[in-house]
Parts: C-alpha cells; sequence; structure tokens
C-alpha cells in the first residue's frame, strides 16, 4: 500500500500514514580517566629527598596532593615536572599512601624520564618527568602521596 505524504488539510484519500517507532539516540559520557600533574625538588648526597605538590584529575574533579619522597641513592639537585596516568582507582582515598618505585637516570641540565609507581592498594601512577638540574639516580624510592 503506498504511503503519501501530506498535510491534514490535504488528506484525499482514507489513509494517513504515521510512524510506528521513534528513535532516540542517546549520547553516553563517560568522565576521562584518572591523570595527574606535580611539580617537585629533590636534593639528593646518597639519601635523596624530594616535596612538592601536584594535582589529581578524577571523575571530573580535581584534587590537589602533597608528595614527599625518600630515596637511596640519589646524588644532586634538581626540580621535576611529571604527569601521567592513574590505574585500578576507585576512590580518591585509595590514591593517597606509600608508593614503591625504583628508578635509575642521570640529569645534567635537562632531562626526560619515565617511573612507574604502585601503592599498598593497587594503584599505579605511570609518570613522563622532565628534569631540570643536575642529579644522578640508582636508587629505590618511597613516595607518599597526601590528598588536601
Amino acid at each position: 500500500m503506498p504511503v503519501i505524504a501530506a498535510q491534514a488539510d490535504e488528506v484525499i484519500g482514507s489513509e494517513i500514514a504515521v510512524p510506528s517507532a521513534v528513535i532516540v539516540e542517546e549520547v553516553v559520557t563517560a568522565p576521562p580517566p584518572a591523570f595527574v600533574d606535580l611539580k617537585s625538588t629533590s636534593i639528593g648526597a646518597g639519601l635523596g629527598y624530594s616535596w612538592g605538590e601536584g594535582t589529581l584529575s578524577f571523575e571530573g574533579r580535581q584534587y590537589s596532593f602533597t608528595v614527599k619522597e625518600l630515596g637511596i641513592g640519589e646524588f644532586g639537585v634538581s626540580s621535576v615536572t611529571a604527569e601521567g596516568g592513574v590505574e585500578n582507582l576507585s576512590s580518591v582515598s585509595d590514591f593517597e599512601g606509600h608508593y614503591i618505585a625504583v628508578e635509575a637516570g642521570a640529569t645534567l641540565g635537562h632531562g626526560l624520564s619515565t617511573v612507574t609507581m604502585r601503592n599498598d592498594k593497587g594503584v599505579v601512577l605511570s609518570l613522563r618527568a622532565e628534569n631540570r638540574g643536575a642529579q644522578l639516580t640508582l636508587a629505590t624510592k618511597g613516595v607518599t602521596i597526601d590528598v588536601k
């Protein structure tokens, strides 16, 4: 049976075609994956110490945090700007805690490095860091993160 499209006042016959279903597309949005950026300063003469602060982006919100790091096998002074992804994070409270990292690297002037660290709750940080200064690192590090 042919369907004739017409306005109601133009209907000549007894049939008017009416769509039987309306398709509605629903756009599903998810927050971006958890991400951190931080800045820290390091000083080392065999025993290294770093301190700094950063921002965690998680589920569409921003959380400030502090970072303290103690390492054995670090020599020199440097500043670090780092960013990277956060895996296995189900709540902000899981982000806090003590992380373990093993790192090897050298910076003279400017350098790039990567470090992956994990805390006791299974949260993993994979950071890409830009280092400035003079530093030699062959270290096992303990990093403590506290959300403000």
